[in-house]
């Protein structure tokens, strides 16, 4: 196994398509060592390129340490890596990952799981379920997509008879009501993981607040990017002394890096946390997808998060 500088070498062995848009990637060591062990529901950094890194949950099962599994789906509306990857992967070739890491860990303990998946937020359940059911722990698999032929692994969850699929084209109107489908005779006192569009997320997590039930998520897509609306306002550096102006609709992360702070980044999307700065003053719009109420009391993701005071204070 090569890991070099927290990064792991991999090799593309098999890429299956699975539905007219999505991918599946299969990738292992180049002299087939076992790779770093992951618990269900981590993700990796892709390398897609030089310049291009993109996170996926890690699809595969968690006791096979010989190989990894990412499901990718060409977003035509997205920034362009998984067009790129789409496009570029080819099996023979050489990738570059991090470390496997965890924001959507399975809960410990023996409370029954209600899973909802939305469209290619299925893939972090993808590696819980072998886990469950080996386990034994109660559990029910909620899938929501547009239809049979954009839904993936659709015959093998169906087989495994623990999965509800709801299909939105061709029925109009709302999404069907959560807090009944949540609230289903034996399920009242379960725990809810969501993965999905922010959309989803939020109903599902007013429907579990309502019941009274935990829940934990993991979202993707729609992230509200920097955009010419996000009013300007000043960045104050506590240990430095500086002051550093950010313009209408400019990123603070772009700003700190023209006034040659060096930050490091990775997704540019809230996800990462590879940029995650501690502030100490100031009113913060978090947009990051992962940190919970206290990090977010202490920390903001510059690549995403913008102030909604005139100025605030980073401890740089």
């Amino acid at each position: 196994m090569i890991v070099r500088h927290h990064h792991v070498l991999t090799v593309i062995r098999k890429i299956e398509q699975l539905t007219a848009g999505i991918s599946r990637f299969e990738l292992s060591d180049p002299d087939d060592w076992r790779l770093p062990p992951f618990t269900p529901g981590a993700h990796v950094d892709v390398h897609v390129d030089e310049h291009v890194v993109r996170q996926y949950s890690l699809s595969s099962d968690p006791q096979d340490r010989h190989r990894y599994a990412i499901v990718v789906k060409c977003e035509e509306q997205g920034r362009g890596g998984s067009q790129r990857l789409h496009a570029t992967f080819r099996v023979g070739e050489e990738v570059c990952l991090s470390l496997p890491r965890n924001h959507f860990p399975l809960p410990p303990g023996d409370q029954p799981l209600l899973l909802v998946a939305g469209g290619i937020g299925i893939t972090p359940f993808l590696s819980m379920i072998g886990e469950l059911e080996r386990t034994r722990r109660p559990f029910a698999l909620h899938y929501f997509c547009r239809n049979r032929m954009e839904t993936a692994f659709h015959d093998a969850l169906e087989a495994g008879g623990r999965t509800h699929f709801h299909f939105s084209q061709g029925h109009g109107g709302p999404r069907r009501n959560l807090v009944d489908l949540l609230g289903a005779q034996g399920w009242r006192h379960a725990h809810v993981l969501c993965c999905g569009p922010q959309s989803l997320v939020e109903d599902v997590g007013q429907a579990a607040a309502i019941l009274g039930l935990s829940f934990q998520f993991e979202r993707f897509g729609g992230i509200r990017h920097i955009d010419n609306d996000d009013p300007g306002y000043v960045v104050r550096l506590a240990r430095s002394d500086r002051d550093i102006a950010v313009s209408a609709g400019q990123s603070m992360l772009s700003a700190l890096r023209e006034a040659g702070i060096a930050i490091d980044a990775s997704c540019e999307a809230g996800s990462c946390m590879r940029c995650k700065t501690r502030y100490l003053a100031g009113s913060v719009n978090h947009r990051d997808l992962v940190m919970s109420a206290s990090e977010r009391a202490q920390f903001l993701t510059p690549c995403v998060s913008t102030c909604l005071s005139d100025e605030i204070t980073l401890d740089l």
